[in-house]
């Protein structure tokens, strides 16, 4: 089955990551998206604010409903950096995947690819598919690649954990089951609340 790969931190994972999950599915016609949360991602100098194991949980939570949407443990269970070359190896030689990957990037992410461990590996192994983010250029990146013209939802992961620190509604900004899992566990320094 045709597959793309989606990697981050979702930390949490948000409406956006799966409006451009289902945009990729849409106009590029994969069968599958595979989540893969990151355990320490490299580029990120702020490491996640929820534990490997409660990004894990929501990822699986909020993709429940839609088999077309995997979610991949393979970073998390290993404990080291996250790098982009050792996960793309992993699945093609496992053959958990056949044929080309897609491997999703978010535009935000372009100016620092080349820095990437082993880029021009990443790019002769997958087909990189860059989604918009809102907040960013239409910058120039010279690979070969395919831009998904994605519908931009102007939320982020960082905004969410700030709004329930700092006790604001987020509600709509994730599914009703990553909601009732923050409010259950009191992540990002929320209210505990039974439910």
């Amino acid at each position: 089955m045709r597959t793309a790969l989606f990697g981050g931190t979702f930390d949490p994972v948000h409406i956006g990551h799966l409006m451009m999950a289902d945009e990729v599915l849409h106009q590029l016609a994969y069968e599958r998206i595979r989540f893969v949360p990151a355990r320490m991602a490299p580029h990120k100098a702020v490491q996640p604010g929820a534990g490997a194991k409660d990004r894990l949980a929501m990822l699986r939570i909020a993709t429940a409903d839609r088999e077309e949407f995997l979610v991949d443990p393979y970073e998390i269970e290993r404990d080291e950096v996250s790098y982009t070359i050792n996960t793309i190896r992993h699945l093609l030689d496992s053959g958990e995947i056949t044929g080309r990957p897609g491997l999703i990037i978010g535009q935000d992410l372009l100016e620092g690819f080349d820095r990437w461990r082993e880029a021009d590996q990443i790019e002769r192994l997958a087909d990189l598919v860059l989604v918009r983010r809102p907040g960013t250029n239409d910058a120039r990146f010279d690979r070969r690649h395919v831009l998904v013209e994605n519908a931009m939802i102007p939320v982020s992961a960082t905004e969410i954990r700030e709004r329930v620190q700092n006790r604001m509604p987020y509600r709509y900004l994730v599914t009703e089951g990553v909601y009732g899992y923050i409010r259950r566990t009191g992540l990002y320094g929320g209210p505990l609340v039974r439910m």
